[in-house]
């Protein structure tokens, strides 16, 4: 019977790269970049920042695709795509709705003034319910909600308080190294 808790996989706050939530886009996608530089090749590269606000707290996940939707604005007012997606609307609707909302004509004219101009709180997302676990709680719990709500990560809690991330990444290794220990003939 496997005992691990979250807190045994998750990354410790202390070590997960951090924004303020008033940093510029340009000041996000530097720190991203840094953090790939300075992590240990043998691990998986950050995918996110940690977002915090004026009190230190953490507030959200910054990632990459949050980045990418930054550079067209025209997003928010379409709402979740993804949700059209679920309810069975195809590639073709999909790519109408991208031209009738004139999205993504033009995303990197003026890359630069609008990565100086956009802060980190205008883009952000605070992170739903599911996003979250206790780091006490069972990896197995962690394991199913990371199955369950097709999240990347989850942000590790103790009480109120964020103390780390569980990432999918980190916890399909450990899957595979508890398989490989496992005696299966081939």
């Amino acid at each position: 019977m496997n005992t691990q808790k979250v807190k045994d996989v998750m990354i410790p706050l202390t070590e997960y790269a951090t924004i303020s939530q008033e940093s510029t886009l340009y000041q996000a996608v530097l720190a991203l970049e840094e953090t790939y530089a300075a992590i240990d090749r043998q691990t998986h590269k950050y995918r996110a920042l940690l977002v915090y606000d004026g009190n230190d707290r953490i507030v959200a996940k910054l990632d990459h695709l949050s980045i990418v939707r930054a550079l067209e604005p025209k997003f928010q007012d379409v709402g979740d795509i993804n949700m059209l997606t679920r309810f069975g609307f195809g590639p073709s609707f999909l790519r109408d709705i991208t031209r009738d909302f004139e999205l993504l004509q033009k995303p990197l004219d003026d890359i630069c003034k609008r990565a100086a101009r956009i802060t980190v709180r205008s883009i952000m997302q605070a992170p739903a319910k599911d996003e979250y676990i206790a780091q006490e709680a069972s990896l197995n719990e962690g394991i199913h909600l990371l199955a369950i709500s097709r999240h990347q990560s989850l942000l590790v809690k103790q009480q109120d308080e964020v103390v780390g991330i569980l990432r999918l990444s980190d916890v399909y290794h450990t899957i595979l190294e508890l398989m490989k220990k496992c005696e299966i003939g081939s």
